[in-house]
């Protein structure tokens, strides 16, 4: 396993009255942490191999916890950008506004592109934006002088191991 940051353990289990099944994860370095069932936890890069052991504990001497079936574990890794594209609407005008809602961490930055002709040509950011709750602050991208039929949005998420964007609440105001 190679620069994982999220872990993710698919195991049923069956715990009678009295009865429980625990799993810790022991990373490369011999971190140990809880992990629970089908909840991903996010990890700092990772490289190497992950060890798992499960603990069956009960109070009744006539009852034991089970692990059904087969345990999958399934591994993500944060790329360094995500992105959004929509789909092509028209321009009515010549000024393309795009409202958004943007989570940033750290130096990871939202990034908006507009589509002119074949290009992706980055939006301006106007002023500092405002809070929106959640961390997430409302920022306004401009673009002008735009002369075409149509146009398309790019949104870029910057992210790494341990810092991630995020966007919601897209909208598109062309005047």
């Amino acid at each position: 396993m190679e620069d994982a940051t999220d872990i993710v353990l698919n195991v049923g289990t069956d715990n009678p009255a009295g009865c429980s099944v625990s799993f810790k994860l022991i990373l490369p370095d011999g971190t140990e942490k809880a992990i629970f069932p089908y909840e991903p936890i996010t990890l700092e890069k990772t490289t190497g191999e992950l060890t798992f052991s499960a603990r069956l504990t009960t109070e009744n001497k006539n009852l034991s916890p089970t692990i059904d079936g087969d345990i999958y574990v399934s591994v993500g890794k944060v790329l360094s950008e995500s992105t959004y594209i929509s789909r092509a609407f028209p321009l009515s005008g010549g000024t393309l506004n795009v409202y958004l809602e943007c989570l940033e961490v750290g130096d990871k930055k939202v990034k908006v592109y507009c589509q002119v002709g074949a290009e992706w040509v980055e939006m301006v950011r106007q002023g500092e934006g405002t809070p929106t709750g959640d961390g997430f602050v409302e920022y306004q991208f401009t673009k002008t002088g735009l002369s075409q039929d149509s146009t398309r949005i790019k949104i870029v998420l910057e992210a790494d191991g341990t810092e991630r964007t995020a966007a919601r609440n897209l909208r598109a105001v062309v005047v």
